[in-house]
């Protein structure tokens, strides 16, 4: 309720805040996306979540999901507006280094170095992780095969970069 009150959430079209669909990743309704741009939002986030797990001993955290910004999912365009006045597309590979980012700005606010295991990121997130996890760890890249200058990057920098040094070794 108090992060609705203040405006903390990502809104939709109507100008509410977009809520997860029941079922989705083992939600019973109610869960909204924080809006990263939101200043006071993100101060709440900070003080309120992070924080105090923070104060109780965990130094790290592994950031799954944050890639939930999409400019269009199966045809269908899902309006996401922002505080600062950013949407769906120009949010799209930003939200998640900014999510990253308050999570490292508030662990070290707490005096601690932080270490972030995160899963999505865009250019130059990777000043806010520790290390990336490029998705399910049981796959592997051998289906794929390098596109144009060898790259393919699928799950992130570790698997674009596994993908072009096979192109490479061939």
């Amino acid at each position: 309720a108090e992060g609705k009150a203040g405006g903390y959430f990502v809104k939709g079209y109507n100008g509410e805040p977009i809520q997860y669909p029941s079922g989705v990743s083992g939600n019973t309704g109610g869960l909204a996306m924080i809006d990263w741009t939101h200043p006071e939002g993100v101060r709440w986030f900070k003080e309120n979540f992070i924080k105090k797990v923070v104060r109780m001993g965990c130094e790290g955290f592994k950031l799954d999901y944050g890639e939930e910004i999409v400019p269009s999912l199966a045809g269908l365009v899902i309006q996401m507006n922002f505080y600062d006045g950013s949407d769906q597309t120009t949010m799209f590979q930003r939200s998640s280094d900014l999510y990253a980012k308050t999570y490292k700005e508030a662990i070290e606010e707490e005096g601690f170095e932080p270490f972030l295991l995160t899963r999505a990121g865009g250019w130059g997130g990777q000043q806010y992780t520790t290390a990336i996890w490029p998705g399910e760890l049981d796959n592997d890249f051998s289906f794929h095969e390098p596109k144009g200058e060898g790259k393919l990057n699928v799950g992130g920098p570790p698997s674009g970069i596994n993908d072009a040094i096979k192109w490479a070794m061939r």
